[in-house]
């Protein structure tokens, strides 16, 4: 778009009418056309499959935390027949007290993502504690999308989910995605 080439992984529009409007705020653009012909700034990274759809795509929530929020949304969800529920949480993947232990219900019946809604930045796993938080979530049953924005964390599930992939076998399949490949240019190298 706009002779800048985006990897569907990364890419997201940033504003509703600018022309300019589509960016990849965590693995940057993959190149750009100059003079008709792509030019790319990285290799091609191996991108993991999902299996072909053997049923139609599900019904799959994102429901925001939202300040004095609670879950009843992402309980509805449910009583609505949605098959699986992407929370688009605050920071690094943190929700109230009380929506925490709506996720813990749920997780029991459906497969219960969790992601940032901050737009750019992975959700963390091992860095806050408390009641909501990321740990604690886990804990409870919720998957960690990691770098998966919420929408993409939501076709990512669904379309495990129409692929009839066991339920076992979805956090493998989600972690291939959500987390950066080895030889990504942006992938932290450990400090000597």
């Amino acid at each position: 778009m706009n002779d800048t080439v985006h990897r569907a992984r990364w890419v997201c529009k940033s504003d509703s009418l600018s022309v300019q409007t589509f960016v990849s705020p965590d693995g940057g653009p993959a190149g750009r056309v100059v003079e008709g012909q792509p030019e790319y700034f990285h290799p091609p990274l191996d991108r993991p499959l999902v299996s072909p759809p053997t049923r139609r795509f599900p019904k799959v929530a994102v429901v925001p935390a939202l300040l004095g929020d609670d879950g009843d949304l992402a309980v509805a969800a449910l009583d609505l027949g949605y098959e699986a529920i992407v929370v688009a949480a605050f920071g690094a993947g943190h929700v109230s007290f009380g929506f925490a232990e709506h996720v813990e219900r749920l997780a029991k019946v459906v497969p219960v993502v969790i992601a940032s809604r901050t737009g750019a930045g992975a959700t963390a796993s091992q860095t806050y504690g408390f009641a909501g938080s990321e740990v604690d979530l886990a804990r409870r049953g919720a998957m960690l999308s990691k770098w998966l924005h919420p929408l993409k964390a939501r076709l990512l599930l669904g379309a495990l989910l129409a692929a009839g992939t066991p339920r076992e076998q979805i956090p493998e399949a989600l972690a291939k995605w959500g987390t950066l490949p080895r030889h990504s240019p942006i992938r932290q190298q450990p400090v000597p």
